[in-house]
């Protein structure tokens, strides 16, 4: 068999990768199922191919659209062969990896699947979902998380596992399906496009941090304005960069310890408007 050898070209993306985007209680559902419908479709392909991406995570998804209606999969560079023997990979994240090659031991080589990916795929839609990873690592051992999991997937436990449970049983059983322990039964990334009808979350177990007790579920439209509000009201990273150096320059504290927010806000405005003064002073010379 050849060598594989991919080519692809960079592409500007506006907003952005999925990582820049999750906030606390995660994305609204209806995000959330344009996600997965795109990211199985792109898996789905490369996987039709024999290709297995390896590397699937936050990081590695670019956003084109701020309803996430256009996004792609980047970052080939661990892309493999299907039946290649590889290496762990030094850049993936521990919670991203399934059990089989969790417990490979460094060094060891084994065989490259497209069911790995199909687990990551379930990792970072239950990321999507909540704005956390299901558990630390999948070892039923010293992860209790996980351990509840397998009992229940194993149907040792009938009790959903607590961090699922704001889950409809719908989608629970399509996460005992893309995350079974057992490779060779996982399900396939396809398999998510048969729930796509079915609600996601539960809307009676689920209470919105941010929308406080409402007494009820949150409409799809009404879960996407919570979202664009915690949105906005959240600074970037060189938000935070930039501020961090210019309350600093002025010999503010980065934190106060009474109202920390609204009176962060308003030293953060009082120093935005001396920078601007002083560069409009520095331009009138």
């Amino acid at each position: 068999m050849g060598s594989l050898i991919l080519d692809w070209d960079d592409e500007y993306a506006p907003f952005g990768d999925l990582a820049a985007h999750l906030c606390p209680g995660g994305l609204p559902e209806l995000f959330c199922k344009s996600i997965a419908t795109q990211l199985s479709a792109a898996l789905g392909f490369m996987h039709s191919k024999s290709l297995v991406h390896r590397d699937l995570k936050l990081e590695n998804v670019l956003v084109f659209a701020p309803d996430f209606s256009r996004i792609k999969l980047c970052d080939f560079g661990a892309t493999t062969r299907e039946g290649t023997l590889v290496s762990k990979g030094r850049h993936t994240w521990i919670a991203f990896l399934p059990p089989e090659v969790l417990e490979i031991v460094k060094n060891e080589r084994f065989i490259c699947k497209t069911s790995s990916d199909c687990w990551q795929f379930g990792i970072l839609l239950f990321s999507c979902l909540t704005g956390n990873v299901p558990w630390e690592s999948a070892d039923w051992v010293r992860d209790s998380n996980y351990s509840s999991f397998v009992k229940y997937q194993k149907k040792k436990s009938t009790a959903v596992p607590e961090n699922f449970r704001r889950f409809t049983p719908r989608l629970v059983r399509a996460f005992r399906k893309i995350l079974d322990p057992d490779a060779e039964k996982r399900a396939k990334v396809t398999e998510i496009m048969k729930y796509m009808k079915n609600k996601w979350i539960d809307t009676k177990v689920v209470v919105s941090k941010s929308a406080g007790n409402l007494g009820g579920g949150l409409s799809d439209a009404d879960s996407v304005c919570v979202y664009l509000n915690q949105k906005d009201s959240r600074p970037s990273l060189d938000e935070n960069k930039t501020r961090k150096r210019l309350m600093s320059s002025y010999g503010l504290p980065e934190q106060t310890q009474a109202d920390q927010s609204a009176l962060r806000n308003r030293i953060w405005e009082w120093v935005l408007s001396c920078e601007q003064t002083y560069d409009s002073e520095i331009e009138g010379f």
